[in-house]
């Protein structure tokens, strides 16, 4: 499968591509789970690598781990963000990841707002350069975003689940890099999303009839 295959691409192409790369990048084949349903299984992990999504002056690395949950109590399946790109642009934030899970229920027909179970950092700075942050707010698990993300149907069969960012008139709240200083050297661009998580960021929610066999593409 190509990354530049239509069937992954998503409906946005300036601020959703990167959720399609994500996937294209991670369809060369499904994961199914080791172990068994009482405990928490990893379900796939799909890497892009230096992957263009809009700027080909900085190229976007990025993972994404799902994650069965057995037994939890604010949903069965966990998906982990990491931006790994550096230096950064504003098409490098990930802003939503679209997928399929075998095994698992229809997307939910409304917008759901998925867990925090680790909270989350959001990230105000200047620049270009950023060497100082300010307005950082670490928000509790659970917590609510400035510009929450929610998980619904994609409307596409090949990837029907879109975890994705809430689409305003100006978007905020994409996973960037793990650390203040990897803004550093940040494009200005990304400035005009702020504020900006700070990665890995885990959201968890239900998906119903998921189970340790399922997988994921």
């Amino acid at each position: 499968m190509k990354l530049s295959d239509p069937a992954f691409l998503t409906k946005n192409l300036s601020h959703r591509l990167l959720g399609a790369a994500l996937i294209a990048a991670g369809a060369v084949g499904a994961f199914a789970a080791a172990g068994s349903a009482h405990a928490n299984t990893t379900l796939g992990t799909f890497s892009v690598a230096n992957f263009n999504a809009g700027d080909s002056s900085n190229l976007l690395s990025a993972k994404v781990t799902f994650t069965y949950l057995s037994g939890a109590t604010n949903g069965n399946l966990e998906v982990t963000i990491e931006n790994l790109s550096t230096p950064l642009s504003d098409a490098e934030l990930i802003r939503n990841v679209e997928f399929a899970v075998s095994g698992g229920g229809s997307p939910p027909s409304a917008a759901v707002t998925p867990y925090l179970p680790n909270g989350a950092t959001e990230l105000n700075f200047t620049g270009p350069p950023h060497p100082a942050q300010n307005g950082t707010t670490s928000i509790a698990a659970g917590g609510s975003l400035t510009n929450p993300w929610d998980v619904q149907a994609s409307g596409t069969s090949s990837s029907p689940w879109d975890l994705t960012s809430d689409p305003t008139s100006k978007p905020s709240d994409f996973v960037g890099p793990d650390t203040a200083a990897d803004l550093n050297s940040a494009n200005a661009s990304v400035a005009t999303h702020q504020p900006v998580l700070l990665g890995p960021v885990s959201l968890e929610f239900n998906v119903a009839g998921l189970d340790g066999p399922s997988t994921t593409s």
